[in-house]
Protein backbone atom coordinates (compact mmCIF):
# COMPACT_ATOMS: atom_id res chain seq x y z
CA UNK A 1 0.00 0.00 0.00
CA UNK A 2 1.22 3.49 -0.87
CA UNK A 3 1.19 6.06 1.95
CA UNK A 4 0.57 9.78 1.50
CA UNK A 5 0.67 12.76 3.86
CA UNK A 6 -0.79 16.23 4.26
CA UNK A 7 0.71 19.24 6.02
CA UNK A 8 -1.01 22.19 7.64
CA UNK A 9 -0.97 25.08 7.22
CA UNK A 10 -1.12 24.84 3.43
CA UNK A 11 1.78 27.26 3.00
CA UNK A 12 4.18 25.21 5.17
CA UNK A 13 7.53 24.50 3.50
CA UNK A 14 8.36 20.79 3.16
CA UNK A 15 12.06 20.34 2.41
CA UNK A 16 12.31 16.60 3.18
CA UNK A 17 10.21 13.67 4.31
CA UNK A 18 11.10 10.20 5.54
CA UNK A 19 9.00 7.26 6.65
CA UNK A 20 9.49 4.80 9.51
CA UNK A 21 7.82 1.79 11.08
CA UNK A 22 7.66 1.13 14.79
CA UNK A 23 8.10 -2.60 14.16
CA UNK A 24 9.89 -3.60 10.97
CA UNK A 25 9.32 -7.27 11.80
CA UNK A 26 5.67 -6.66 10.91
CA UNK A 27 5.84 -3.98 8.21
CA UNK A 28 8.51 -1.87 6.52
CA UNK A 29 8.15 1.46 4.71
CA UNK A 30 10.23 2.53 1.73
CA UNK A 31 11.58 6.05 1.22
CA UNK A 32 8.63 6.72 -1.08
CA UNK A 33 6.11 5.56 1.52
CA UNK A 34 5.36 2.09 0.12
CA UNK A 35 4.29 -0.37 2.79
CA UNK A 36 5.53 -3.98 2.68
CA UNK A 37 3.96 -6.52 5.02
CA UNK A 38 6.35 -9.09 6.52
CA UNK A 39 4.23 -10.98 9.03
CA UNK A 40 0.85 -10.73 10.71
CA UNK A 41 0.40 -8.36 13.65
CA UNK A 42 -0.25 -4.72 14.59
CA UNK A 43 2.14 -1.78 14.54
CA UNK A 44 2.23 1.87 13.53
CA UNK A 45 4.05 4.00 10.96
CA UNK A 46 4.88 7.68 10.82
CA UNK A 47 6.71 10.24 8.76
CA UNK A 48 9.34 12.82 9.73
CA UNK A 49 9.18 16.15 7.94
CA UNK A 50 12.20 18.40 7.55
CA UNK A 51 14.26 16.06 9.73
CA UNK A 52 12.57 16.85 13.00
CA UNK A 53 8.77 17.19 12.78
CA UNK A 54 7.15 13.82 13.51
CA UNK A 55 3.66 13.08 12.23
CA UNK A 56 0.86 11.31 14.06
CA UNK A 57 1.15 7.51 14.07
CA UNK A 58 -0.84 5.59 11.50
CA UNK A 59 -2.02 2.19 12.76
CA UNK A 60 -1.27 -0.75 10.49
CA UNK A 61 -2.80 -4.22 10.85
CA UNK A 62 -1.38 -7.09 8.83
CA UNK A 63 -3.82 -9.98 8.63
CA UNK A 64 -2.79 -13.60 8.31
CA UNK A 65 -3.00 -14.91 4.75
CA UNK A 66 -4.85 -18.18 4.23
CA UNK A 67 -3.05 -21.33 3.15
CA UNK A 68 -4.17 -23.25 0.09
CA UNK A 69 -3.63 -26.96 -0.39
CA UNK A 70 -3.38 -28.92 -3.64
CA UNK A 71 -3.26 -32.56 -4.73
CA UNK A 72 -1.39 -33.57 -7.87
CA UNK A 73 -4.28 -35.74 -9.13
CA UNK A 74 -8.03 -35.16 -9.12
CA UNK A 75 -10.81 -37.47 -8.03
CA UNK A 76 -11.12 -40.59 -10.16
CA UNK A 77 -10.20 -44.19 -10.85
CA UNK A 78 -6.47 -44.95 -10.73
CA UNK A 79 -4.14 -47.88 -11.14
CA UNK A 80 -3.02 -49.50 -7.91
CA UNK A 81 0.27 -47.94 -6.81
CA UNK A 82 -0.54 -44.44 -8.06
CA UNK A 83 0.86 -41.79 -5.68
CA UNK A 84 -0.84 -38.65 -4.40
CA UNK A 85 1.34 -35.63 -3.65
CA UNK A 86 0.04 -32.84 -1.43
CA UNK A 87 1.45 -29.31 -1.76
CA UNK A 88 0.66 -26.26 0.38
CA UNK A 89 1.06 -22.66 -0.79
CA UNK A 90 3.78 -22.24 1.86
CA UNK A 91 6.32 -25.05 1.74
CA UNK A 92 6.91 -24.80 5.50
CA UNK A 93 3.28 -25.57 6.29
CA UNK A 94 2.52 -28.85 8.07
CA UNK A 95 -0.13 -31.01 6.41
CA UNK A 96 -2.32 -33.53 8.24
CA UNK A 97 -4.58 -36.00 6.50
CA UNK A 98 -6.98 -38.92 6.82
CA UNK A 99 -7.90 -41.60 4.29
CA UNK A 100 -11.17 -42.81 5.82
CA UNK A 101 -13.22 -39.68 5.13
CA UNK A 102 -12.96 -38.36 8.70
CA UNK A 103 -12.13 -34.71 9.38
CA UNK A 104 -8.36 -34.13 9.66
CA UNK A 105 -6.77 -32.33 12.61
CA UNK A 106 -3.36 -31.95 14.19
CA UNK A 107 -3.91 -35.39 15.72
CA UNK A 108 -4.23 -37.01 12.27
CA UNK A 109 -1.51 -38.54 10.10
CA UNK A 110 1.26 -36.04 9.32
CA UNK A 111 2.09 -35.85 5.61
CA UNK A 112 5.79 -36.47 5.00
CA UNK A 113 5.87 -38.44 1.74
CA UNK A 114 3.57 -39.17 -1.21
CA UNK A 115 0.55 -41.32 -0.40
CA UNK A 116 0.48 -44.61 -2.33
CA UNK A 117 -3.01 -45.72 -3.38
CA UNK A 118 -3.53 -49.42 -2.76
CA UNK A 119 -7.27 -49.33 -2.03
CA UNK A 120 -10.27 -47.02 -2.41
CA UNK A 121 -9.88 -43.97 -0.16
CA UNK A 122 -11.58 -40.72 0.70
CA UNK A 123 -8.63 -38.42 1.33
CA UNK A 124 -9.10 -35.33 3.46
CA UNK A 125 -6.22 -32.99 4.29
CA UNK A 126 -5.58 -29.62 5.92
CA UNK A 127 -2.46 -27.40 6.15
CA UNK A 128 -1.27 -25.42 9.18
CA UNK A 129 1.34 -22.69 9.69
CA UNK A 130 1.70 -20.27 12.61
CA UNK A 131 1.81 -17.24 10.32
CA UNK A 132 -1.18 -18.31 8.21
CA UNK A 133 -4.82 -19.16 8.60
CA UNK A 134 -5.24 -22.89 8.12
CA UNK A 135 -6.32 -24.07 4.69
CA UNK A 136 -9.81 -25.25 3.93
CA UNK A 137 -10.14 -29.03 4.01
CA UNK A 138 -9.09 -30.65 0.75
CA UNK A 139 -11.27 -33.65 -0.13
CA UNK A 140 -10.48 -36.17 -2.87
CA UNK A 141 -12.14 -39.51 -3.61
CA UNK A 142 -9.89 -42.09 -5.23
CA UNK A 143 -10.95 -45.49 -6.51
CA UNK A 144 -8.24 -48.03 -7.23
CA UNK A 145 -8.16 -50.63 -9.96
CA UNK A 146 -5.74 -53.42 -10.79
CA UNK A 147 -6.64 -52.93 -14.47
CA UNK A 148 -3.56 -52.18 -16.56
CA UNK A 149 -2.93 -51.78 -20.31
CA UNK A 150 -0.37 -54.31 -21.51
CA UNK A 151 -0.32 -53.64 -25.27
CA UNK A 152 -1.71 -51.37 -27.99
CA UNK A 153 -2.21 -51.64 -31.71
CA UNK A 154 -0.85 -49.86 -33.68
CA UNK A 155 2.18 -49.05 -31.56
CA UNK A 156 2.34 -45.56 -30.02
CA UNK A 157 3.45 -42.78 -32.40
CA UNK A 158 3.16 -45.07 -35.46
CA UNK A 159 1.83 -43.35 -38.60
CA UNK A 160 -1.14 -45.18 -40.08
CA UNK A 161 -3.47 -44.81 -43.02
CA UNK A 162 -6.11 -46.67 -45.03
CA UNK A 163 -8.23 -49.26 -43.24
CA UNK A 164 -6.92 -49.52 -39.68
CA UNK A 165 -8.58 -50.58 -36.43
CA UNK A 166 -7.16 -49.58 -33.07
CA UNK A 167 -7.03 -51.65 -29.91
CA UNK A 168 -5.82 -51.66 -26.30
CA UNK A 169 -5.34 -54.98 -24.50
CA UNK A 170 -5.52 -55.17 -20.70
CA UNK A 171 -4.30 -57.60 -18.05
CA UNK A 172 -7.84 -58.86 -17.39
CA UNK A 173 -11.27 -58.92 -19.00
CA UNK A 174 -12.96 -55.52 -19.11
CA UNK A 175 -16.46 -54.02 -18.96
CA UNK A 176 -17.83 -50.58 -19.80
CA UNK A 177 -17.32 -47.83 -17.22
CA UNK A 178 -19.19 -44.54 -16.74
CA UNK A 179 -17.04 -42.72 -19.33
CA UNK A 180 -17.08 -45.47 -21.94
CA UNK A 181 -18.90 -43.26 -24.45
CA UNK A 182 -16.04 -40.74 -24.21
CA UNK A 183 -13.46 -43.12 -25.72
CA UNK A 184 -12.32 -41.37 -28.90
CA UNK A 185 -9.85 -41.40 -31.77
CA UNK A 186 -8.34 -38.15 -33.03
CA UNK A 187 -5.75 -36.79 -35.43
CA UNK A 188 -4.46 -33.19 -35.40
CA UNK A 189 -7.20 -32.20 -32.97
CA UNK A 190 -10.02 -33.63 -35.11
CA UNK A 191 -12.16 -36.48 -33.77
CA UNK A 192 -12.62 -39.48 -36.05
CA UNK A 193 -16.05 -41.07 -36.29
CA UNK A 194 -16.16 -44.79 -35.57
CA UNK A 195 -17.44 -47.67 -33.44
CA UNK A 196 -16.10 -48.81 -30.06
CA UNK A 197 -16.56 -52.32 -28.68
CA UNK A 198 -15.08 -54.73 -26.15
CA UNK A 199 -14.05 -58.34 -26.60
CA UNK A 200 -12.84 -60.05 -23.42
CA UNK A 201 -9.73 -58.09 -22.34
CA UNK A 202 -9.42 -55.87 -25.43
CA UNK A 203 -10.95 -52.53 -26.33
CA UNK A 204 -11.39 -51.87 -30.06
CA UNK A 205 -12.06 -48.71 -32.05
CA UNK A 206 -12.98 -49.16 -35.73
CA UNK A 207 -13.17 -45.97 -37.85
CA UNK A 208 -16.22 -45.56 -40.10
CA UNK A 209 -14.00 -45.02 -43.15
CA UNK A 210 -10.43 -45.37 -44.35
CA UNK A 211 -7.98 -43.01 -42.71
CA UNK A 212 -5.67 -40.50 -44.30
CA UNK A 213 -2.01 -41.00 -43.44
CA UNK A 214 -1.04 -39.48 -40.10
CA UNK A 215 -0.48 -40.05 -36.39
CA UNK A 216 -3.67 -40.93 -34.49
CA UNK A 217 -4.40 -40.89 -30.77
CA UNK A 218 -6.85 -43.26 -29.08
CA UNK A 219 -8.02 -41.58 -25.85
CA UNK A 220 -9.39 -43.77 -23.06
CA UNK A 221 -10.50 -41.40 -20.24
CA UNK A 222 -10.51 -42.40 -16.59
CA UNK A 223 -13.58 -44.45 -15.61
CA UNK A 224 -14.07 -45.56 -19.22
CA UNK A 225 -13.39 -49.20 -18.33
CA UNK A 226 -13.56 -51.42 -15.27
CA UNK A 227 -12.01 -54.79 -14.65
CA UNK A 228 -14.56 -57.58 -14.95
CA UNK A 229 -13.20 -59.14 -11.76
CA UNK A 230 -13.65 -55.92 -9.79
CA UNK A 231 -17.31 -55.22 -10.46
CA UNK A 232 -18.41 -51.63 -10.80
CA UNK A 233 -15.86 -49.16 -9.44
Amino acid sequence: KQLSFSVTPDNAVVRSISWASNDENIVTVSESGLLRAKKHGNTSVYCVINGSLKSNDGIVTVSKPTLTLFANIDDGLYEKGTVVRLTASNHQAVVYYTIDGSTPSKNSLCYSEPICLDKDVILKAVAYHDDYNSSSILTKTYKVTSLKAISTYPNTETEVGGYTSFSVTYNQNINKGDNYNNVSLSCCGQKIQGQTFISENTLYFVPDKDLEGGTYTLSVPQNSLIGASEGEE
